[in-house]
């Protein structure tokens, strides 16, 4: 294939790609005050995560890593800023991120799995086998 067809398909595969980027929505939700919540492993080993807010128009966002063991609980506050209806994103982890939500500032988030008598893991709705309630 001619080196000027391969620079012009991969050139228009770019440009295509990039029209289907979607601009970051800005935050526009920040609290006067703090909000605090709890994080409670519910889970039978240790946890590892992370809470994080919006971006700023300034392109930043702060995120916030834990680590619980069984039965440990955390407490987190922020002033934002906050994705729409005043929500943190939280995310639970290994090496990569095994479930991710959108949950409320004001309200306690509680990690779970639950072991059939099989042995294997129950999956919630979504597939996940580790999850928090998220509101």
């Amino acid at each position: 294939m001619n080196f000027r067809i391969i620079i012009s398909i991969t050139f228009s595969f770019l440009i295509a790609f990039a029209s289907l980027v979607v601009p970051v929505a800005y935050a526009q939700i920040l609290l006067e005050e703090q909000s605090c919540f709890q994080i409670i492993n519910q889970e039978d080993r240790t946890v590892y995560g992370h809470v994080e807010t919006a971006y700023t128009q300034e392109q930043t966002r702060h995120r916030s890593n834990f680590r619980l063991d069984e039965g440990e609980q955390v407490q987190v506050c922020t002033t934002g800023p906050l994705y729409s209806g005043g929500r943190l994103k939280f995310v639970v982890r290994t090496l990569f991120p095994v479930f991710e939500c959108l949950t409320r500032a004001d309200r306690d988030v509680i990690i779970r799995r639950e072991q059939n008598p099989d042995g294997s893991y129950k999956k919630n709705d979504d597939g996940f086998t580790v999850w928090a309630q998220c509101y």
